[in-house]
């Protein structure tokens, strides 16, 4: 139930995990998008743009989930 999630999201190893989790989910995400973008619309002439929003974005969540996990109480 609810407490026993709880109970486990408070460990430190367990926000490890999730940190290490949603660190790879995002930054796979953000790889696949970008070449998704580059061969599926062919817009490889916004290399710089595509790679900036991509990855950014990637770091933006990656530092968002930890900020939620560092702060879970």
């Amino acid at each position: 139930g609810y407490q026993y999630l709880h109970a486990l999201v408070t460990l430190p190893l367990t926000r490890i995990y999730l940190f290490a989790l949603c660190f790879l989910a995002l930054f796979h995400w953000a790889h696949r998008f970008r070449y998704t973008l580059y061969d599926g619309l062919q817009i490889k002439h916004l290399n710089e743009l595509i790679f900036v929003c991509c990855y950014g974005g990637a770091i933006f969540g990656t530092a968002l989930a930890g900020y939620l996990l560092w702060n879970f109480h």
